[in-house]
This record gives structure tokens, sequence and C-alpha cells, in this order.
């Protein structure tokens, strides 16, 4: 599976983006826009923003998961899972 390989984080700058931050290199990429209109729509955003800069940690997490089995799991796998869904669930920015 290829998708932007970095750091990806959801910032607020006028309009709320995520990007991928690479820490070798420090380049930056971004990955999407959500323009915001409205408060409903700009707390939407904010969390929808949070729930996608989280995917590539949730993904990891989750495959490590599906290819080792639950029974086989180490506390490691399992802070990294809920470090995971604790970047999705963020309040701020």
């Amino acid at each position: 599976m290829e998708y932007t390989k970095g750091e990806w984080r959801a910032e607020e700058r006028g309009v709320i983006i995520v990007r991928a931050y690479d820490t070798n290199t420090e380049w930056t990429r971004a990955i999407c826009y959500l323009p915001q209109r409205g408060e409903r729509n700009k707390s939407e955003n904010r969390a929808n923003a949070h729930l996608i800069a989280a995917s590539p940690d949730m993904y990891a997490a989750l495959r490590k998961i599906v290819t080792m089995g639950f029974s086989h799991l180490r506390q490691d796998d399992i802070d990294k899972a809920k470090q995971a869904v604790d970047k999705a669930e963020s309040k701020g920015f």
C-alpha cells in the first residue's frame, strides 16, 4: 500500500490542513484542506482532520494486530493502538 510517508498532523491556519512531515528532510506535503464554513462545519472538520491525521498510525497498529493475531499482542502493540486512537480523538491543534 502506497501513501504519503511521514508524521501526519492536523493544523489550523485559516483553513484546517492535514500535513505529512518528514523529520529527516524537513519536507512537508499537504494531504488535504478542509475549508471552514460556520461553527458546526468548523467543529466537524476539526474532528475529520484529526481522524485523517491518525489514519497512518491506526493502519500500522491494526495491520500488526491482523498479521500477529490478538493472542500474540505485546503491551507495546497495545500502546501504539491506543496512541493512534488518542491522536484521532484529539481535541486541539
